[in-house]
């Protein structure tokens, strides 16, 4: 799949196309590293990111967005029976769980804040040729606030510092 920057822009933009209010969005992970690996490369050596989401199970997007707006979101997941700091149900013992996971329950979150219907979802996903996506959602100024970082660090301490490391901000509204 042939990915360029300019096009995970205009992604952005159609993921933000519905949204009422700030957002800024990101990349991380390995395809984050992938395209700062090709952006370092020397002109003759680049190519058009070709190839780089093959491998990747998925392509990680983070959203920042307004507190009032994240704890919707945070809700929205509660709603859906799943802890959105520990990715993990309220109760372990719900059938449900059993082929449900907590990535695709945050997903249909994000979503449903996001704004973002079928039909839209359907051209993202066509632009991204079918890659999976993983969306995350945190408030602005996440890597400040240690009631936010001590909840999503919890599974893995250096999972907020990862992300630091790869996001490359991709568009802002």
């Amino acid at each position: 799949m042939e990915l360029s920057l300019d096009l995970l822009k205009e992604i952005c933009q159609l993921f933000a196309e519905n949204f009422p209010g700030k957002i800024k969005m990101y990349i991380f992970g390995s395809s984050a590293r992938k395209i700062k690996e090709e952006i370092e490369k020397p002109e003759e050596e680049k190519c058009i990111l070709d190839g780089a989401f093959e491998k990747d199970p998925d392509i990680d997007f983070l959203f920042e967005i307004e507190s009032k707006k994240f704890f919707q979101y945070a809700v929205e997941c509660g709603n859906q029976s799943v802890d959105f700091f520990s990715g993990k149900p309220f109760d372990p013992m719900d059938y449900y769980w059993e082929y449900h996971s907590s990535k695709k329950i945050r997903f249909m979150a994000a979503t449903k804040i996001l704004q973002i219907d079928n039909i839209l979802m359907k051209k993202i996903t066509e632009d991204l040729d079918g890659s999976a996506i993983d969306l995350l959602l945190l408030p602005f100024n996440w890597r400040k606030r240690k009631d936010v970082l001590k909840v999503i660090n919890y599974q893995d301490p250096n999972f907020t510092e990862n992300i630091s490391q790869d996001a490359i901000l991709i568009f802002e509204k």
